[in-house]
């Protein structure tokens, strides 16, 4: 008797999460790694979010945490965390050569950034689940400084050695 499981069967939730700080919508974005089975591990630099400003004042944006967060189960969340990477940046995700900076600011209208940090590993064996706190802050004229994390998501993959594809 042959058994088969269906995905569909996990209860899988994205761990990428939203928070919004005055106008400033921020988005956490699924992002992809992989790595070669028995090779060196995925290396992971960067977590992908989305900023939403609404009106017409622009806001600046720096962040003042990275945490690397990491999970065993299909069905969980990943919580541990695993390591602060230290933030090198922010950057536009504009198809141009990537210009990190401390500090964005922010227009109205949708952005697409990416985080940088120093790069952690991951390694993709059996429901492995990994994803990145970011604490932002955030500030502009007429409106208090806040700060929030939050959660993007990195879904890693292990990739057969070439000679067995």
């Amino acid at each position: 008797m042959l058994l088969f499981l269906s995905l569909a069967a996990f209860a899988w939730t994205s761990a990428s999460s939203t928070t919004t700080l005055g106008p400033l919508t921020i988005a956490g974005l699924n992002g992809h790694g992989r790595h070669i089975h028995g090779g060196p591990p995925a290396q992971l630099g960067t977590a992908r979010f989305s900023l939403t400003l609404q009106g017409d004042q622009p806001v600046s944006v720096r962040v003042s945490q990275v945490e690397y967060l990491v999970g065993s189960h299909c069905e969980v969340v990943p919580k541990t965390v695993r390591s602060t990477p230290v933030p090198i940046g922010l950057y536009l995700a504009d198809g141009e050569q990537p210009k990190s900076v401390k500090v964005l600011a922010v227009s109205p209208g949708e952005t697409e950034v990416f985080v940088g940090f120093e790069a952690v590993t991951a390694t993709y064996t059996h429901c492995d689940r990994f994803a990145f706190r970011v604490t932002f802050e955030v500030e502009s004229e007429g409106i208090e400084p806040a700060s929030s994390a939050v959660v993007a998501e990195t879904m890693v993959m292990r990739m057969a050695p070439a000679r067995d594809r």
